[in-house]
């Protein structure tokens, strides 16, 4: 888009004006207007490209002239153009986004409804404002319409953006952008384009559909925090997403015939029923006429019949029962050949029922012929779908957001097999790995009491379920750190795992890295020389080993390391609150004291069976002493 053409947004804006972005040309049908109307597919779809472009990064104008493009607007509307499907896809937002495109890069936050009211449409846009994400959307559906209303931020100040898929009276060359300044605006806009008549609500005589279309429903959807598909994996989930959705149309129009059918049924049922009743009254009425004729046509009826006619007198009895009824209906014609017919029981029973088809035949046979072609209809019906439930992806349930689930999203844990969709599997996932858990369990299982062992995530599972780069180093070290130790050597700077048994039974610690030989205590992380001194933490045997080096000695009263420069083997401890005198030669405590009586004392008691001076000492003071005294 040109910088003309955002300055003019801006101003429009500032001014508290609409700015309509719109190309000639490009909406939900075809070129030459045609075609079935997919305003779901296009909302849905501008939806996913605006929210992605958020989550990469643009933001304020640089998103605007993103959105605005004659290529972007080409993306949202070329899903309308692949969808070939006859089915009106104008309803059922649950079941578009519920498409493999959709449902891999939205979320829906919650849902609303309500009459399609400027005050509802107000609260609907200002709980819209209140998400705390920088771009978030709204799908409404109100029927036959569905748009998509943008809330995103330029200038530091929220602004609200409705796409309309539709041509309309302020863009009647295609689908269009309008950018509204404030949330009153849309508001406005919105409750002008969804206007209903309110005698919709009130009068008693329409159907309850008819009163929905002074309702709408929204659905507030949010980017995945996942990174964009590649461009052919994107076109491949948009094949398949329409597969899907086609396959769903199919069914939802057969589960359609389904129904009309079996009313079909239950209403040829019942005609058949009123038929069947009617037969068996007419048989009855037939048998009684037919048993009742047998029973007078007796042979004692007939003589005296015979001798009445003789005598040439006649009773009322006899002349009643002489002549067989005036035939006034086909059963009375039935009747009269069965009084002037003798024949045996059986000749009787077949010529009554042929007699019988012949006049009730025609609409048992049109009943029984309708049946049959219900059965075969439904039966092939039926066939088509079994057929086509087999050939739709495979479902199942979510063990954590209970939501059924295309098989393609299936990811199921090790060990208990409890099956989760991948997006409630990779939360759960990162959620543990904030908190440096390992083994991370089955969140089914982890909630059973008295079960068997729980499932974990494993390797393979975290690595198939989209972890960043930074997430499966957390995940690689905490699965070492299972069974391993993590070594940092302070000399090659390079860190290495090793056998955390191996690591625990050790008390010194060599660098396993090839061509560094640093070794290290494990205790008090100090070097040690190969082949030099036996180690110890405090220093003693370090210690130990070069007072026995120098031979020097330890006070005996409080272990202080001494040596002797010159002078005599009289030592005194200068460790405060010591106070020992020792003999340098022999070790031994001479007195611990500070008085100097007492400490003459005790030189002299011990020097008396020790040598004061060393040889060279004395020596050296005697040569002194001779100095002095010449």
């Amino acid at each position: 888009m040109a910088e003309d053409s955002l300055g003019a947004i801006e101003k429009a804006l500032q001014g508290g004006e609409e700015y309509v972005v719109t190309f000639t040309g490009r909406s939900q049908y075809s070129s030459d207007g045609g075609g079935v109307s997919a305003c779901g597919l296009a909302a849905l779809n501008c939806t996913r490209l605006v929210l992605q472009h958020d989550q990469q990064g643009l933001r304020g104008l640089e998103l605007l002239r993103e959105i605005t493009k004659r290529e972007t607007f080409e993306d949202i509307l070329s899903i309308c153009t692949n969808w070939a499907n006859t089915a009106h896809l104008l309803v059922d937002v649950d079941d578009i986004s519920n498409a493999p495109i959709f449902a891999m890069s939205l979320t829906c936050m919650w849902t609303d409804y309500g009459k399609s009211g400027l005050q509802q449409l107000q609260d609907l846009l200002t709980r819209l404002q209140q998400t705390e994400r920088t771009a978030a959307a709204l799908v409404i559906t109100r029927p036959p319409e569905i748009i998509s209303v943008f809330k995103t931020v330029i200038n530091n100040g929220p602004i609200f953006m409705t796409f309309d898929s539709h041509p309309r009276q302020k863009h009647p060359d295609g689908a269009a952008l309008i950018i509204h300044p404030s949330l009153e605006a849309a508001a406005s806009y919105l409750s002008d384009l969804l206007r209903f008549d309110p005698a919709l609500l009130t009068d008693p005589t329409l159907h309850w559909q008819a009163q929905l279309l002074a309702h709408y429903s929204a659905h507030m959807f949010v980017a995945k925090d996942v990174p964009p598909a590649p461009a052919d994996l994107t076109n491949t989930l948009i094949e398949a997403s329409l597969t899907v959705l086609a396959l769903k149309a199919e069914v939802a129009d057969l589960n359609g015939k389904i129904k009309t059918l079996e009313s079909d049924n239950k209403h040829l049922a019942e005609d058949n029923a009123q038929l069947e009743a009617r037969v068996e009254d007419l048989e009855e009425d037939v048998q009684r006429r037919v048993w009742r004729a047998r029973f007078l046509d007796t042979p004692q009826t007939n003589a005296n019949r015979a001798s009445t006619d003789t005598d040439g007198s006649s009773s009322t009895l006899a002349s009643s029962h002489s002549e067989p009824p005036v035939a006034s209906s086909s059963k009375t014609k039935i009747i009269s050949t069965i009084l002037d017919t003798e024949e045996d029981d059986e000749s009787f029973a077949t010529r009554i029922q042929l007699e019988w088809q012949e006049q009730v035949e025609p609409g048992v046979m049109l009943a029984y012929q309708r049946q049959r072609e219900f059965e075969e209809e439904d039966r092939q019906l039926r066939a088509q779908f079994d057929t086509l439930r087999q050939t739709m992806p495979a479902t199942f349930q979510c063990g954590i957001c209970l939501e059924e689930e295309l098989e393609d999203t299936l990811a199921r844990m090790n060990g208990c097999g409890h099956s989760f969709c991948r997006s409630c599997a990779l939360s759960y996932l990162r959620s543990k790995l904030e908190e440096h858990r390992f083994p991370i369990p089955c969140p089914i299982c982890s909630t059973e009491q008295g079960g068997a062992d729980p499932g974990i995530i494993d390797e393979f599972l975290a690595q198939n379920l989209g972890l960043t780069e930074a997430e499966y180093a957390v995940f690689t070290e905490l699965q070492l750190a299972a069974f391993s130790v993590q070594l940092q050597c302070r000399k090659c700077r390079k860190s290495a795992y090793v056998d955390r048994e191996e690591y625990d039974a050790e008390e010194t610690i060599a660098c396993p890295l090839p061509g560094c030989n640093y070794v290290w205590c494990k205790a008090c992380s100090r070097e040690i020389e190969v082949g030099g001194l036996p180690h110890s933490c405090d220093g003693t045997s370090e210690l130990n080993h070069l007072m026995e080096e120098q031979g020097w000695k330890h006070c005996p009263g409080c272990r202080t390391p001494t040596s002797k420069i010159e002078g005599c083997n009289h030592m005194t401890c200068i460790s405060p609150g010591c106070n020992t005198h020792f003999c340098y030669r022999c070790g031994e405590i001479i007195v611990q004291s500070v008085i100097r009586n007492e400490i003459r004392r005790a030189l002299s008691n011990h020097y008396s069976r020790c040598h004061m001076l060393d040889d060279t000492v004395a020596i050296h003071a005697g040569s002194y002493m001779r100095k002095e005294l010449s």
